[in-house]
């Protein structure tokens, strides 16, 4: 997820392609268990990065960017 985030330099991802990359292709569409593992991954992602965990904002209905940190 960081590495998608990352590599988008403040793009937003969207939420199938986290599924597709991370999850593996063939997860179900964004919707169910997908999106609610996907919202768990983040959010543990979000805690292990501390303060900074701020900075991965969620776009509502699209995907998650990577904040500027204002």
């Amino acid at each position: 997820i960081l590495r998608l985030l990352l590599e988008a330099k403040g793009a937003v991802v969207a939420a199938q392609t986290f599924l597709d990359e991370v999850l593996g292709a063939g997860e179900p569409a964004l919707r169910g268990a997908g999106a609610k593992r996907l919202l768990v991954h983040v959010s543990h992602l979000r805690g292990k990065l501390g303060r900074f965990g701020a900075l991965i904002v969620n776009v509502s209905g699209v995907g998650y960017r990577l904040g500027d940190g204002s």
